[in-house]
């Protein structure tokens, strides 16, 4: 979601720098606006595309980034972007799957949307249970 949304309001940016892949393009979609330019100027394009991603990421520092993370105190961290990564992936499906034509795969694809139907509101119910949200 982080990444479509620098894509919708910047899109020079990712036009300019998709050559360092989706993960670097994720970091710099989760930092502050400001700090987008100023990084990317002060950087050889070589440099940067050579980087690890766990080092380019430091770049911008833990107090740039946006992400949140939500604990529940019987459980372990969940974070809004790994959920917000599922629904782009989701969505990604979605349109790659309206080329399909073959009957049967559209009806096996059915099924198991309704399979996932399923189990997201069984984790939704078991979510809303536990913190008294609907």
């Amino acid at each position: 979601m982080a990444v479509a949304s620098l894509a919708a309001h910047r899109p020079d940016i990712v036009r300019h720098w998709k050559f360092l892949g989706a993960t670097k393009l994720y970091h710099l979609a989760v930092i502050k606006e400001g700090r987008i330019k100023s990084v990317l100027r002060s950087q050889d394009p070589d440099r940067l595309m050579r980087m690890s991603d766990t080092a380019f990421a430091a770049l911008f520092g833990q107090t740039d980034r946006t992400r949140r993370e939500h604990a529940h105190e019987d459980g372990p961290k969940v974070t809004v972007a790994r959920i917000a990564a599922l629904r782009d992936r989701l969505h990604l499906a979605a349109a790659r799957l309206k080329s399909v034509r073959d009957p049967a795969t559209r009806a096996a694809l059915c099924r198991e949307l309704r399979a996932l139907e399923v189990d997201a509101a069984r984790l939704r119910h078991a979510l809303s249970a536990t913190s008294g949200a609907a």
